[in-house]
């Protein structure tokens, strides 16, 4: 079994790849059992353009939008949601019930980074949004996206990941405001 995947190029040419069943990226997606050229046409990534803009968009409205039947939109948003590349979820904002929150940069010399995180996360779970591993900066590989109710809290949190065993240093740093947010800039990229 073989398919056609055509993407568009930024120059406004088309590549056209064949895909075979031996080819290793089509095996990827077989494993995963997502077909990226069913999935991804030109009307597809229409509607992926309207959820980003509104996720609770209802399928009625991106049908009047696109000018495609009520049904098609339907089936292919439900297959769009089920196929795992798109993720919804609900974010809590801090701020609207009086907390701050930042980043913990920390350094970890010795040991396991994933270690140090569920250390982290055992005593500050109530504090933790995130944990993640990071590459790229030598002195900085984890970050803890916490939030606190003041400096003192964050403080408490910091001098206690200090004093974990194989932590070199911890530095932090706060969102004061959020200039943009361009989840849809991902689409460009990938589509165009």
């Amino acid at each position: 079994m073989s398919y056609i995947l055509t993407r568009r190029l930024k120059n406004n040419k088309s590549l056209i790849v064949k895909r075979s069943k031996n080819d290793k990226t089509n095996q990827t997606l077989e494993k995963y059992n997502k077909s990226v050229s069913a999935l991804f046409d030109e009307i597809n990534i229409q509607i992926l353009q309207e959820l980003f803009k509104n996720y609770h968009i209802k399928s009625s409205e991106i049908s009047l939008k696109l000018k495609v039947p009520l049904s098609t939109i339907q089936r292919r948003r439900n297959a769009i949601e089920k196929s795992g590349f798109l993720h919804h979820k609900f974010e809590i904002e801090p701020k609207k019930f009086g907390f701050r929150s930042a980043d913990l940069l920390v350094d970890v010399s010795k040991g396991d980074c994933e270690e140090i995180a569920k250390e982290i996360l055992n005593q500050y779970r109530k504090n933790i949004l995130q944990i993640t591993i990071r590459i790229g900066s030598p002195k900085i590989n984890l970050i803890a996206t916490v939030f606190y109710k003041d400096t003192d809290e964050a403080f408490e949190i910091m001098q206690h990941v200090r004093r974990m065993e194989h932590v070199e240093n911890v530095e932090w740093s706060e969102v004061v405001k959020t200039v943009l947010k361009n989840d849809s800039g991902i689409l460009e990229s990938i589509f165009e």
